[in-house]
């Protein structure tokens, strides 16, 4: 059995400057997502993805209005999710919350796509 190789990367804590994104792609990431609040379009530099992350404290409403922006800018929204369980860890989601989240982006047809397939389409 072989292994996958790894071509997205988050950067740990969200740490990065323009010398860590080249390391980055050196090792063969095709992307690499931070920490910082926004939305993405094709312009986005590829080794600075923005993302919004869904956190204990999280309304739906505020991921609802997040997915509606991105609908309604034309722009790419990274979801950030950490451990999805009842822990009640400060950056967790508990399994209901994330089906609410899941059947909203379903119920209002909004197109979901990995990382590895929307990257590609950057510039």
């Amino acid at each position: 059995a072989g292994f996958t190789p790894m071509l997205s990367f988050a950067y740990p804590y969200g740490n990065n400057n323009t010398t860590i994104q080249g390391l980055v792609s050196a090792a063969g990431h095709s992307n690499a997502r931070t920490v910082t609040p926004g939305y993405n379009t094709k312009a986005t530099n590829k080794f600075a993805l923005k993302g919004q992350s869904v956190e204990v404290g999280t309304s739906f409403e505020t991921v609802k209005a997040w997915i509606d922006a991105a609908v309604a800018g034309h722009t790419w929204l990274v979801l950030i999710f950490h451990p999805v369980d009842g822990s009640g860890n400060q950056y967790g989601t508990t399994p209901a919350e994330l089906t609410q989240i899941v059947n909203y982006l379903k119920d209002h047809n909004v197109n979901v796509m990995p990382v590895k397939d929307v990257v590609p389409l950057m510039h």
